[in-house]
Parts: C-alpha cells; sequence; structure tokens
C-alpha cells in the first residue's frame, strides 16, 4: 500500500484499488488528506516505459543496458582527441553516458551542441557535470546502431574543426529558430503595468 496500517486511511486520494472486475481509483476516503496537485502524473509516459521493461523482460532489460553503455564506449572511442578530452577515464568503465570536454574552451560546447541541430541530430547536454570545463554528455540510447554512431561521431569531430577554424559563430541555421539572444533570455521579464 505504501504507508503502515495506521497511516493509510490518511493516504492522498485517489488510491489504485483492485477488485474482482479490475482495478480502479477509490475516491471514498473520508479521512485522507485530500489529492495531490497532478495525481494522475504523465501517465502516458508511465505506461509507454512500463510496457518497454514488461516487453524486454529481465534478460532483454540487461541486454539493452548493456548496449547503451556499449554505445557511449564506442562513441568515445571514434572522437577526435585533438579536439574532445576525456575528463573521467583511465580505464573507469562509463555508465550510459560519454562526457567529453571541449578543448579550447569560449564557450565550444554550446556553440557545438547548437550547430548539431544543422544535421538533424540531438544536441547533448551542454555545461553538465558541472565539475567539467566546457562539458558535452551525450547519451546514446540502446537502439543506436554503429551506422548512427559513427555519423554522430564525424559530425561532432568536423564541428570541432570549425569551430577551430573560427567558424560556429551563427548556427543553427537551418531550424525554424535560429540563435537566441542568450542574454536576453536569461534576464527576468520586466513588467510594465498602466493606470
Amino acid at each position: 500500500m505504501g504507508a503502515r496500517e495506521e497511516l493509510q486511511d490518511y493516504l492522498p486520494v485517489p488510491l489504485v484499488e483492485k477488485q474482482a472486475d479490475g482495478y480502479h481509483l477509490d475516491y471514498a476516503r473520508p479521512k485522507s488528506i485530500g489529492r495531490l496537485k497532478g495525481f494522475y502524473a504523465n501517465s502516458a509516459i508511465l505506461l509507454r516505459a512500463y510496457s518497454y521493461i514488461r516487453l524486454l523482460g529481465a534478460d532483454g532489460l540487461d541486454n539493452v543496458s548493456s548496449l547503451a553503455v556499449l554505445g557511449a564506449e564506442y562513441l568515445l572511442s571514434k572522437l577526435d582527441t585533438k579536439g574532445y578530452s576525456i575528463p573521467v577515464g583511465g580505464g573507469i568503465r562509463r555508465k550510459h553516458e560519454a562526457v567529453v570536454s571541449v578543448k579550447g574552451g569560449h564557450g565550444g560546447a554550446g556553440k557545438i551542441a547548437k550547430a548539431l541541430l544543422d544535421y538533424g541530430v540531438h544536441s547533448p547536454t551542454v555545461y553538465f557535470p558541472l565539475t567539467v570545463e566546457e562539458a558535452l554528455m551525450i547519451e546514446p540510447t540502446e537502439t543506436e546502431t554503429l551506422e548512427s554512431l559513427d555519423d554522430y561521431a564525424e559530425i561532432l569531430n568536423s564541428l570541432f574543426e570549425k569551430l577551430k577554424a573560427g567558424g560556429l559563430e551563427d548556427e543553427p541555421k537551418n531550424t525554424s529558430v535560429g540563435r537566441i539572444d542568450e542574454v536576453k533570455a536569461s534576464h527576468p521579464l520586466t513588467l510594465k503595468v498602466k493606470w
């Protein structure tokens, strides 16, 4: 149930109850603390995740987890070390992500992430973890093919060459929204009321 017996009457509603004809939401709990805001949460994504896990089963889940780790390791092996340094390594096995530092600094991680959009691929998480200067955290999914990882690494390597040559100042160019004014975007709005 998720709570000790003496606290069960006070749980927020609705509770999921199993009955002979299936599962139902139980709202009839007079001592309940009431509803929690957004109690259904994002049920579609939860159902999708649950279905995926059930479809894979224990062995399948173990296999795809291994593929995600392998994909991250493979991607790291394809990156040009003249452009990207691996801040954590030395034989340490990574999880499902590849964290690299863009050599040369000066906002290179952000420029590369924006430029990736012009190639129709997802940008990685930038400037995280905070302990890595000019960090890119790339998380290939378990379904990535070797070809897509090769393509991604090739794009990253070519973008570093463009960055080194002084480029990547105006990217992305081929998206519906171009480069935003980051200073303006990060400032709080100033609201003025006219009476």
